[in-house]
């Protein structure tokens, strides 16, 4: 049986005076097997993440922070810590190591750990958190984190005497467990439950990647 001919849209990104825009063109081809079909390399763009290797290990941060969000056994959830704190570190690695085969993004990074590791306030999450972490936890297997299976936190009330009418300030206790609470105990966003510092890591990565992008990308990099 004569298979018909197969009409394929070819694209292509195309840059003119207007900017970059698509190019599309329909072309015959005789094209019919998957294993004929794999040997169709796809086309990339110079505007590809040159951050790519790195971002996989980001995703898989997020990853971990939903399993934290999730977990309500303290055991498993100090697992899942230590999980993401390891691969929250492992992005800058991975950045420099593999996705640093290009000259221009081992410029790039080379230049951004630099900056990380300054006095800069905006990157204090790197050197505090990110950095520190990763060292405690896996050269020292100390944990920042309250330890107990209940956080007891104090809820301020507002009482009034009513034999004279007096304000009284005071406090109740109460406590969380299941992990709803989990504080870091000292230092870097001391009280701050952990999975949001995690998340602000997550999107300070996000951030730095972006912009390790747009060097790369931009006219002069050598890539």
């Amino acid at each position: 049986m004569v298979q018909p001919p197969v009409l394929w849209l070819a694209v292509w990104l195309v840059h003119s005076e207007f900017g970059l825009a698509l190019m599309v063109v329909g072309v015959e081809s005789e094209l019919t097997s998957p294993s004929e079909l794999r040997k169709c390399a796809p086309l990339r763009s110079r505007q590809d993440n040159m951050t790519t290797r790195a971002r996989l290990v980001l995703e898989d941060c997020r990853l971990a922070l939903q399993l934290l969000e999730d977990e309500t056994d303290l055991r498993k959830w100090r697992l899942h810590w230590v999980a993401a704190i390891a691969l929250i570190r492992a992005v800058g690695h991975v950045l420099h190591k593999m996705d640093g085969k290009s000259p221009a993004v081992r410029t790039a990074s080379s230049a951004a750990y630099a900056r990380w590791m300054g006095a800069t306030p905006e990157h204090e999450i790197f050197r505090e958190f990110i950095e520190k972490e990763r060292n405690t936890i896996l050269k020292e297997y100390d944990f920042n984190l309250h330890p107990g299976e209940e956080v007891e936190v104090a809820i301020p009330v507002t009482l009034q005497r009513v034999s004279d009418g007096v304000i009284v300030e005071a406090a109740t206790i109460f406590p969380l467990d299941e992990n709803i609470y989990r504080p870091l105990m000292d230092g870097f966003r001391e009280g701050e439950d952990a999975r949001d510092v995690l998340s602000e890591a997550i999107e300070w990565w996000e951030t730095e990647l972006t912009a390790v992008d747009r060097s790369v990308n931009s006219p002069g990099s050598k890539t």
